[in-house]
């Protein structure tokens, strides 16, 4: 893609609560809010990715990534595992 023209997407993902590292594909959005709506409960998270962007091999974090429907106030080592494959 040339110039600064990015199309960046959300993807909508649900972790496996028996195994965080796991996690289903739920859908890919061009709009965030209806990434949103698609997250049904607190293992639902949305991740953004840009068009074509090329990541480097292996496990990379995911930055932005986040579970929208998880209480703030109920500590959860998964809020901060979610990486992309590559």
């Amino acid at each position: 893609m040339s110039g600064d023209n990015h199309i960046q997407l959300y993807i909508v993902g649900k972790i496996n609560p028996e195994n965080y590292k796991e996690w289903e594909f739920a859908g890919i959005y061009s709009d965030y809010e209806q990434a949103m709506v698609a997250c049904k409960d607190k293992n639902y998270f949305v991740g953004s990715v840009i068009l074509d962007e090329r990541l480097s091999p292996g496990l990379n974090l995911w930055p932005g990534a986040k579970y929208p429907k998880h209480k703030l106030d109920t500590p959860d080592p998964r809020l901060d595992q979610v990486v992309r494959k590559t």
